[in-house]
């Protein structure tokens, strides 16, 4: 148990000034520093000491920056974060308890550092920069030894995330969107945490209890002491030659080039490391699909490894990261502002290094538990945004950057291109808009290259632009960029942009009068406004915008839908006992979230301007806790969609899928009419070519049969097998077939005796015989010079008599030559024929005829497919409709899982993809201009595949597969699975149906696991800005002593 910490009597005598300190090596004793410097360096942190030469060697601030590197972090690292709101706070209960000893306030280190960690392991999935702060500081204030003391300190961290660097007109009304609050905060967070580690630095060297309580603790985990001096400190970045470079400190010139050389190995380490880790996520990416099932044990095994590896590769970078940082404050002796822009280039390289490398857990852990806090893909590309955010800085007003700084950022733009291209297919597979974002943040580096005047002309819109690019990123930034479009005209957006940072833009004080004007504007905005029309949908407007739900969700997106949603849901009979959101009036909806957090954002921002006005102004107590309750109600809305039933998915989206399902059956009901048409009800154009026949050959078609050799008497066709019995070829041809196409079919037929025997009488003598009789069906071509080819035959052996004889009293003789016993037996071997089960099909013949059989069907093909097209892009038709049904399914899926499931889209790859993936759900997108339309794409791509074929169904060429290459998912790569309840009968159709199935079966599969993680209380639904907006709003109250909750939620 911890030791009570409290204001007491100290066990020594009050601290004083630690000249000498513990562990000080020969930098710090060889230096004559006189009283008059020491006090200037406690009061400034600046020790200068001059050399005369344009360099000056600023050991005390070196000290502090070395300090302050090991301790410092890019990309948002959450022990750096912790470690800097417990600095800030120790550094504030210290001003208010000068006596306490060390020991109570190491205690009050551990209970600071448990009560930070334990808020950061109720953040379930990963945390953004400013959400790890701003719930990192709620937790410090909540601590019982906290509450009652100033916290400047504190203050000043919370309130850093508005930044200084951003100022433009436009950029300032970014400040309250998720861009700026998430992203753009990443360029500065690393010089508040060198802040509040230097002041704790110098508070620990002067103050011996604070600084034997911080290195226990902190300084023990981090692996150093505020006493270290600047060799020690040095010692610490790998690599870092600081004897070089002093001994040069009188050549200004032989200075800045040692620095730069040392600088450029840094830099070109970080590349080889940016390399090695984009290689690394591609080979897993290739193995890992996100779209594939999750193998949970297998996942958990990879995973560990990939954490593993990324920790060494985070120690790396890391290095580089702290050795780039020191460089860029050694080449400030000679030239600060270059080395502010050195300090943006390293910050942008390592913050991309970073994240691509903790990337990779995320890609072998998929959606498993334990991958619930790796980086998800959505964090790595705004990671990446905040990084190319930072670069913006080599260009502000100053001196132009050097050649080795633009070489920097053009490779962090090759980086980017490069984990682009390596990672294409997997952000294409998880969201179709991170393709999107991608290629903007790559275009917008591209601004960045060339003349500096004109980049410096353009910086104002490429801050925007990236800026802007968060309205891709997920529902929540989507609403919050339809909500400032709406209202930035009006007096929120006027309020904005002339109040917040007033004092820091205009120099002037800022008048309670202008305070309050503005904090209660955004208040009555985040309060009143977000709930009513025309940012929301309101209870009276839910009813007539059901009819139009692709419009109403376009143009208020899902999170200001929100009634709607849960109207629609209960009055579909999706989800009847889905509780509706309480309004006081049928005038008011859901809060719009984007609005609401716009709102919350800036009366914080106003809030910190004047932490005084807001502490003596009673009244903030109220609007406090009114403003964050409509953020509990957003959040209540979003939980109710989502909460499961007895562990299970809920009926909600049970039902929906259901309905997806139903309207893909019905989609490939009508593929399938238009493939019978194509066929002219007679034939399946995706049959075989030996398929039933539509109608049988007639002896209407063959009505006689004549001699296949010499002469002789026609004879009348048998009925029956012979013509009944072709092969099914022959009769589709010849029903089908133009007349010019055709084969011709004839009959005839070959007779010779056999089985002679000899008889004798009175009158004559003679032979009688069986008669060898055979009927050839054939075919020929209609071209000139083709031959008969015989189809079937038949047989039939039997008697028929005299064949020959001679009359034995005139001497006449008589033999009948066979054809002609043919033709005079006829009345009675027809029937024997007939009966005759002596029946042949030839083969050649057989092949051909079905060669054309193929090519007709090939032609009734591309028939189809036109059909198919041209009724897709006519919204009048039946198949049209029927698409616009599945389309609708799809967009409520999304809808409402956007509703109730926002973490789990940024956290479960394979849960985004296979809705906002390239390998989504079948159907095209009706929101927003990424999707893929997998139903028309499809079919015209199978339609390409007949290009060679004439058009009206005539017979083509044969072999052609209709599977698009183009689109390999519904084509040749097509899975296996179980059969839907409709099929469409062609091939590309018969495959959306199967993808529509077995996704669904995916889909349902990952709505399972993440209500089993709700049900099992793993983490809780929410949208995270909403939730880090309430705690930042808790912040303010506790800082300005008006606390809204000492609860803060679970995520």
């Amino acid at each position: 148990m911890s030791t009570p910490v409290s204001a007491g009597t100290a066990a020594h005598d009050p601290p004083g000034l630690r000249l000498t300190a513990r562990g000080s090596g020969r930098r710090w004793w060889q230096r004559a520093v006189t009283a008059g410097a020491v006090v200037t360096a406690l009061v400034t942190g600046s020790a200068s000491v001059a050399h005369g030469s344009t360099v000056t060697w600023d050991e005390a601030g070196l000290r502090d920056k070395l300090f302050a590197v090991q301790l410092s972090n890019h990309g948002g690292d959450p022990t750096s974060i912790r470690h800097m709101v417990v600095s800030a706070a120790v550094l504030d209960w210290r001003v208010a308890n000068p006596t306490a000893t060390a020991e109570q306030i190491t205690a009050l280190i551990d209970q600071l550092d448990a009560a930070v960690t334990a808020r950061h392991d109720r953040i379930a999935t990963i945390g953004s920069s400013y959400g790890l702060m701003v719930n990192g500081a709620d937790a410090v204030l909540a601590v019982p030894a906290m509450s009652k003391i100033a916290t400047p300190q504190v203050s000043k961290v919370v309130a850093s995330t508005w930044g200084a660097g951003l100022d433009a007109e436009l950029i300032r009304r970014h400040q309250v969107s998720g861009s700026y609050q998430n992203y753009a905060y990443q360029t500065h967070l690393y010089e508040e945490q060198n802040r509040v580690f230097i002041e704790t630095a110098r508070a620990g060297r002067t103050d011996g209890a604070l600084g034997d309580a911080w290195d226990a603790r902190i300084g023990a985990a981090a692996g150093v002491a505020v006493d270290d001096d600047v060799e020690t400190l040095a010692a610490k970045v790998p690599g870092l030659d600081l004897a070089e470079l002093e001994s040069a400190r009188n050549n200004p010139v032989e200075y800045e080039a040692r620095a730069n050389a040392q600088l450029k190995k840094r830099l070109d380490a970080l590349e080889a490391a940016t390399d090695d880790a984009t290689k690394k996520a591609a080979a897993e990416a290739a193995k890992n699909p996100p779209t594939a099932p999750t193998d949970e044990e297998r996942a958990k095994r990879e995973l560990a490894l990939a954490e593993a590896a990324a920790k060494e590769r985070k120690a790396v970078i890391d290095d580089l990261g702290k050795g780039i940082e020191a460089l860029a404050h050694l080449i400030g002796f000679k030239d600060k502002a270059i080395a502010s822009k050195v300090s943006a280039v390293g910050k942008a390289g390592v913050t991309i290094a970073t994240a691509i490398s903790e990337y990779i857990p995320k890609i072998v852990g998929k959606s498993v538990v334990g991958a619930l806090t790796s980086l998800s893909t959505m964090a790595l590309t705004g990671n990446i945004l905040g990084a190319v955010m930072s670069l913006t800085e080599v260009f502000l007003p100053g001196p132009d950057p050097t050649t080795l700084i633009l070489e920097e950022v053009a490779r962090v733009r090759q980086d980017i291109t490069e984990l682009r291209t390596e990672m294409n297919t997997r952000f294409d597979r998880i969201e179709k808009a991170l393709v999107a974002i991608h290629e903007d943040i790559v275009t917008q580096l591209g601004r960045m290259q060339g003349d500096i005047e004109e980049i410096r002309r353009q910086l104002t819109d490429i801050q925007n632009t990236l800026l802007s690019l968060d309205a891709k990123m997920d529902a929540a930034a989507n609403s919050t960029h339809l909500a400032l479009s709406q209202v930035i005209l009006q007096d929120f957006g006027v309020t904005g942009v002339q109040n917040l940072r007033y004092e820091q833009r205009t120099g002037r004080e800022l008048q309670y009068e202008k305070y309050w004007d503005a904090l209660t504007t955004f208040y009555y905005y985040g309060e009143n406004n977000a709930r009513m029309s025309p940012l929301t949908l309101t209870q009276l407007e839910s009813g007539p915008a059901a009819a139009n739900l692709r419009n109403t969700l376009l143009n208020y997106s899902t999170h200001g839908s929100l009634y709607l949603l849960a109207d629609l849901a209960r009055n579909k009979g999706w989800a009847p006992g889905l509780p509706l959101p309480r309004v006081d009036t049928v005038h008011q909806g859901v809060p719009n979230a984007g609005m609401w957090l716009s709102a919350a954002r800036a009366f914080s921002g106003m809030a910190h301007q004047s932490e005084e006005f807001s502490r003596t102004t009673p009244d903030v107590r109220n609007l406090l806790a009114a403003l964050s309750g409509r953020g509990t109600e957003i959040t209540g809305v979003v939980r109710s969609f989502s909460n499961p039933q007895d562990g299970r998915t809920n009926e909600l989206y049970t039902n929906l899928i259901k309905e997806y399902r139903t309207a893909l059956d019905g989609v490939s009901r009508e593929l399938a009419a238009l493939r019978v048409a194509a066929g002219e009800n007679k034939i399946d154009p995706f049959g075989p070519g030996d398929q039933a026949p539509p109608a049988r050959i007639t002896t209407a078609a063959v009505p006689t049969v004549l001699p296949c050799s010499g002469t002789g008497p026609r004879v009348s066709m048998p009925e029956g097998a012979l013509l009944h019995g072709l092969p099914h070829a022959f009769h589709t041809a010849y029903d089908m077939l133009p007349e010019e196409d055709r084969p011709i079919l004839n009959a005839c037929y070959d007779a010779s005796y056999v089985n002679h025997e000899w008889y004798e009488t009175q009158m004559e003598t003679g032979f009688t015989a069986d008669i060898d009789l055979t009927i050839r069906v054939r075919t020929k071509d209609r071209w000139p010079g083709a031959a008969w080819q015989d189809a079937r035959t038949v047989k039939y052996t039997g008697p028929v008599g005299k064949v020959e004889f001679t009359n034995n009293r005139t001497g006449h003789h008589s033999k009948t030559e066979p054809n002609q016993m043919v033709y005079n037996k006829w009345s009675g071997l027809k029937p024997q024929v007939e009966r005759s089960t002596r029946l042949a099909n030839i083969a050649g013949a057989e092949n051909a005829t079905w060669l054309q059989v193929v090519g007709l069907l090939h032609g009734k093909q591309k028939v189809y497919y036109q059909s198919v097209v041209t009724g897709l892009a006519n919204p009048a038709s039946d198949l049209a409709k029927a698409a616009d049904k599945l389309n609708e399914k799809l967009m409520l899926l999304q809808a409402y899982t956007e509703a109730g499931f926002p973490k789990a889209l940024r956290t479960n790859d394979r849960l985004n993809g296979l809705l906002f993936g390239e390998e989504h759900l079948p159907g095209r997108f009706l929101l927003g201009t990424t999707g893929s339309d997998h139903l028309l794409s499809t079919f015209l791509g199978a339609l390409k595949q007949y290009e060679r074929c004439p058009d009206g169904g005539v017979p083509c060429t044969p072999w052609i597969d209709p599977r698009p290459e183009a689109i390999p998912q519904y084509g040749r790569d097509c899975p296996t699975g179980p059969l839907p309840a409709t099929l469409a009968g062609d091939p590309v159709g018969n495959c959306i149906a199967t993808q529509g199935y077995l996704r669904t079966d995916a889909l349902a599969q990952e709505y399972q696991r993440q209500s089993t993680y709700l049900a099992n209380g793993v983490y809780a639904e929410g949208l995270p800005e909403i939730e880090e907006g309430q705690v930042h709003l808790n912040v303010v109250g506790r800082l300005t002593g008006h606390v809204t909750s000492d609860k803060p939620t679970r995520r």
